[in-house]
């Protein structure tokens, strides 16, 4: 929660909800101190808040109080507590009648209404009941300063350490990126901008390069101090439209939007909204999102009816929050969205970046700039495209891997890329890599992939075998290394491979 939402009328209207015995404002319940308390629910959220505002209270009314020399007796009935109320206001110290205003008329143990209040101030009525609420309101000021001062502490120890808002985000799978300096420089102007559209919209086509950049991006706006929190949801699709050889999603729109928004309130802490409906959701998350930044990252929208679906439920809960997506599919439409495509590597990044791969293969390897050309007419600049390259050129000599890229006349590359890739593999690993096309579409932990009833051994070489490959891709997680198959991969499989019958498991 942002400091400067912290005010009287928020605190004063969960004061009196509170003492009213009714549900209590959203606000105050998003504070930042309250996460040392570790409340799962709602409930006990509220319950850790009640108790560290009458905490507070009592130990600046105690320290007032010793301020002046009183040692107050216990209180045992409403008679003694307003005793200590006239007492509190016989020393003409303002500060010590304005912690005893707040505690008696909101926190106290028994409840007291103004007009007994303003009986135990001492003077005339008419005048007691003014400094009363002079008191009462100075009171809440001082409280208010105080949880600001808390709040602040509170962010300096959660929010504005790099490894915290690191927690929710992939761990990087580059060992060096290239050519995405001005994406990025680009990316964070944009984030830094307040004026600047609340969405943004990293946009190409399949093996680009988005996931990278906004994975970079996040890591990068992680070590700044403008977030409250970041967030990564991975929005990946799962069944292929054969026609279109495209990923789609077998659930309706608002199934996903659900999706998205459930994997929201478990990142932000906000368990206690499980089993609310969606709506319901999202208005309770607007205090939040809306009361401080954070940055939100969805990577791997596939279909254009999801985004239509998408973009404009996760409107309100944008400002100063702001939303990072990654999609094939441009959202030029959107007047809320500023779209960033990513191009191809220039012709140099692309040597930069396979010999980089070759390199980290043990293999340092300079390409001459007739060989990269060459290799650059068919692959163009397709990071993915150029690690399969990669990954080819380590085991074949490179006259043989030119010779075979020369041979692809059709607009689609990866195509060719992946049947090369292919005919590559083992019998092995290319039977393991059908039995997991469709349990590594997401991210899988290593005993999902077990389940098909491979010998671990041999699963071991073809896992290994895969990787290396660069078909197999590796997350690591924060509860372990997961794998999973690009999209790309997945529709090759599930087009060319799939579609061609089980004889072709054969070399």
């Amino acid at each position: 929660m942002e400091v400067e939402a912290i005010t009287v009328p928020v605190l004063k209207r969960t004061l009196r909800a509170w003492r009213q015995g009714d549900k209590l404002p959203e606000e105050l319940l998003t504070l930042d101190l309250l996460r040392s308390y570790r409340a799962a629910t709602n409930a006990e959220r509220c319950h850790h808040l009640q108790q560290h505002l009458l905490n507070l209270v009592e130990r600046q009314l105690a320290e007032q109080r010793h301020i002046v020399g009183m040692m107050p007796a216990a209180v045992t009935d409403k008679t003694s507590l307003l005793h200590h109320l006239t007492a509190d206001f016989s020393h003409s110290y303002p500060k010590l009648e304005a912690w005893s205003a707040l505690y008696h008329r909101y926190f106290s143990a028994v409840a007291l209404d103004v007009q007994e209040l303003t009986t135990a101030v001492p003077g005339k009525p008419a005048a007691s009941e003014k400094l009363l609420q002079r008191r009462l309101n100075a009171g809440l000021k001082l409280l208010v300063g105080r949880l600001q001062q808390e709040e602040i502490a509170a962010h300096s120890r959660y929010q504005r350490q790099p490894h915290h808002l690191r927690r929710h985000l992939p761990l990087p799978d580059y060992a060096q990126l290239f050519g995405i300096d001005p994406l990025l420089d680009r990316l964070t102007g944009w984030l830094s901008d307040n004026q600047a559209p609340p969405f943004i919209s990293i946009e190409g086509i399949g093996g680009i390069g988005k996931t990278a950049v906004a994975r970079a991006a996040a890591h990068q706006l992680a070590t700044q101090p403008q977030w409250q929190d970041i967030l990564w949801i991975s929005a990946r699709q799962h069944r292929l439209d054969i026609e279109s050889g495209q990923m789609r999603d077998e659930k309706n729109a608002a199934q996903t939007f659900a999706d998205i928004v459930r994997h929201l309130t478990e990142q932000l802490g906000q368990t206690h909204l499980a089993g609310l409906d969606t709506a319901v959701k999202v208005q309770r998350l607007q205090p939040l999102l809306r009361g401080a930044p954070h940055l939100i990252i969805i990577d791997n929208l596939e279909t254009l009816a999801d985004l239509e679906a998408l973009v404009p439920h996760l409107h309100p809960l944008a400002s100063p929050t702001r939303f990072l997506l990654t999609s094939r599919h441009s959202l030029s439409q959107y007047p809320f969205v500023a779209c960033l495509p990513v191009p191809d590597l220039s012709l140099d990044n692309c040597r930069l970046l396979i010999e980089s791969e070759l390199a980290r293969r043990g293999q340092a390897i300079t390409l001459a700039a007739s060989d990269m050309q060459a290799i650059y007419i068919v692959v163009g600049g397709l990071p993915l495209a150029l690690k399969l390259v990669a990954a080819q050129m380590a085991r074949l000599n490179l006259n043989k891997v030119l010779a075979w890229l020369q041979q692809a006349n059709w607009p689609d590359p990866y195509r060719y890329i992946y049947q090369h890739s292919w005919q590559m593999l083992s019998i092995e690993a290319r039977a393991f890599l059908l039995e997991i096309v469709d349990i590594a579409a997401v991210p899988a932990k290593w005993e999902l992939l077990a389940c098909i009833g491979w010998p671990e051994q041999e699963m071991k070489a073809a896992v290994d075998e895969l990787i290396d490959a660069c078909l197999l891709e590796t997350d690591h997680t924060t509860d372990g290394l997961r794998y999973y198959l690009h999209r790309l991969t997945v529709t090759f499989l599930q087009t060319d491979i799939l579609g061609w019958g089980e004889g072709l498991i054969q070399p």
